[in-house]
């Protein structure tokens, strides 16, 4: 356990769920608090209301242990590197082992020595929105914008040039100006170790998106924050045919009543019904949706115990696969799609997936993920190019 006094350290290491002892310093009275929320300047009106002068303690809240059990387990609100690292197999693996091959999801996500993947500035937004929607107690921890007045960082050469020049001239000006734009960096820096940096114009697009989800008739209910402990649900089970264990991290699942709906964020170029759709074919949605709904289903007991409800009272309630489609561009409610998929989607992707567990399945047994054949194969060519080479003829 830590002190120290505000300003002289600020406490930018504080999150979410960490409990304080914060000691006034005139009175010298104390009083043991957790912190609500934190915001990026907690001198700044923080939920916790610590003051100039205050002494802060922080004692860490860790998530509890994970004892994995050959039972079906649902896990709220648990870290998403926990997730990560549970050993099972996930939507993603599978999709790249049937689209590409086993050797192309073991090179993405088994492959001990993979190099870190870089995020697209799309796909920056899209995480930034889902930790927005989905999280709004802590993504102020996760993603933060680089201000608009922020001065520009300098280059090594601007922070020597000049350091030899005589006050008062331009050339030590400069230097010295360069020397306090390096400063704000610092602190800037220091203050966001933590957080995915966006720019400015992706940092409002993806609250702008929030705020469009959140206007939204039939979303926004769903999304409130009392539905909190329903967000970024994992789920952990062992497939009944391979006997491999398999995981799922749901954006959202609400029971009504009479259905469990799961509910996943999409961004989209476009979210009309056929652009959609053609993103859908494209990215294996169908695959991913079948599998979460198998989740759901093995995890029904568990999920029930999170509601507060006894087994068996979720047995039969049918559940619904609902993508949430989001036009990127278009941050306005009458531009979010929602799509549920029908019966015999939820078979093809029920098959798809299964086919897939067979090939992850006996590449894990046999220690080997094979990749294209090492033999020459016949060259395959679309079927619309030859019909319209066969046109010109």
């Amino acid at each position: 356990m830590t002190a120290t006094t505000i300003p002289e350290s600020n406490p930018h290491s504080l999150k979410q769920g960490d409990f304080l002892t914060v000691t006034d310093a005139l009175t010298g009275e104390s009083d043991r608090r957790v912190v609500a929320s934190v915001k990026e300047n907690p001198l700044q009106g923080s939920a916790d209301q610590l003051q100039r002068g205050d002494i802060w303690q922080v004692v860490p809240k860790e998530p509890p242990p994970l004892v994995l059990t050959d039972e079906p387990q649902a896990l709220a609100m648990w870290p998403r590197h926990l997730y990560d690292n549970l050993p099972a197999w996930n939507a993603s693996l599978l999709k790249l082992a049937l689209q590409r091959t086993p050797a192309h999801a073991w090179a993405a996500y088994r492959d001990p020595n993979r190099p870190p993947e870089a995020p697209s500035p799309q796909m920056l937004i899209g995480s930034a929105l889902h930790a927005m929607l989905l999280e709004p107690d802590d993504w102020h921890e996760q993603f933060t914008a680089i201000p608009e007045d922020a001065p520009k960082r300098p280059t090594e050469k601007q922070l020597t040039d000049g350091a030899d020049s005589r006050p008062g001239t331009k050339a030590r000006q400069a230097y010295e100006d360069a020397h306090k734009r390096e400063r704000w960096w610092h602190e800037f820096d220091q203050r966001c170790a933590r957080a995915t940096v966006l720019a400015t114009a992706d940092f409002d697009l993806a609250l702008q998106l929030r705020a469009a989800v959140e206007a939204h008739p039939g979303l926004g209910p769903l999304f409130r924050p009392e539905h909190r402990p329903l967000n970024e649900l994992t789920l952990t089970w062992f497939d009944p045919v391979t006997g491999h264990r398999c995981k799922v991290r749901l954006d959202g699942l609400r029971f009504t009543g009479s259905e469990l709906r799961v509910l996943d964020l999409k961004s989209a170029a476009d979210a009309g019904p056929d652009p959609f759709g053609k993103s859908a074919a494209g990215f294996g949605y169908v695959l991913q949706g079948s599998f979460y709904i198998d989740g759901v289903d093995a995890c029904r007991d568990a999920i029930a115990a999170l509601l507060g409800l006894p087994p068996g009272a979720l047995d039969g309630v049918p559940i619904v696969f609902e993508f949430v489609a989001i036009e990127k561009e278009k941050p306005a409610p009458e531009f979010i799609g929602r799509y549920f998929m029908t019966e015999p989607q939820v078979d093809l992707g029920r098959r798809l997936y299964r086919k897939a567990l067979e090939m992850v399945a006996s590449a894990q047994s046999l220690d080997y993920w094979p990749g294209y054949d090492t033999a020459p194969v016949p060259l395959t060519l679309p079927a619309w190019y030859e019909r319209q080479m066969e046109a010109l003829l």
